[in-house]
């Protein structure tokens, strides 16, 4: 969670880390078997049919990949408060960054077989996890960079105003 950034840099890392996102989910889609790291929401609903036509494998998949998500939220909560506690000049959003690079540099030469297929899809849900938390305030803008839905509803409530509604 970044501070103190001018507004147009803000607005220059959030389409950089976006674009990271989401090459880092077509890629996963495209070259892994059709599921999202990134983009949860499209595991979650396809989770729910999957298991509904009793294909186990597949559904399991996609949770794994929700719950490797969720993982990297909380990795990167447990992260940013050890590093505040050990070394409070060091950015917390900085080491995120630089795990999430060595991840994807990690894997980027890797075959894509068996396991290690698996294994490179939850770690890509993991750093994509740690990257939206990291990264859920740049400077004065608050976004999500790893998925869109949440973004949308903000635009929405923004253009309109975000006026409390009374219902009779």
């Amino acid at each position: 969670m970044t501070t103190m950034v001018p507004v147009r840099r803000a607005y220059v890392l959030i389409a950089l880390l976006c674009c990271v996102a989401g090459a880092v989910d077509a890629l996963a889609y495209l070259r892994l078997g059709h599921l999202f790291v990134a983009n949860l929401t499209g595991n979650t609903v396809l989770f729910a049919y999957e298991a509904s036509q009793r294909h186990w494998l597949l559904a399991a998949a996609r949770l794994a990949l929700v719950l490797g998500f969720f993982s990297g939220v909380v990795t990167n909560r447990l992260l940013a408060r050890w590093i505040t506690i050990k070394d409070p000049t060091l950015q917390p959003s900085t080491v995120s960054l630089v795990i999430e690079c060595a991840v994807l540099c990690a894997f980027a030469f890797l075959g894509l077989n068996g396991y290690l297929r698996t294994t490179l899809l939850i770690a890509l849900a993991w750093t994509m996890g740690l990257q939206n938390d990291a990264f859920q305030k740049i400077g004065p803008v608050a976004l999500n960079t790893t998925f869109m839905t949440g973004d949308i509803e903000k635009l929405g409530t923004a253009i309109v105003g975000d006026h409390e509604v009374h219902r009779r």
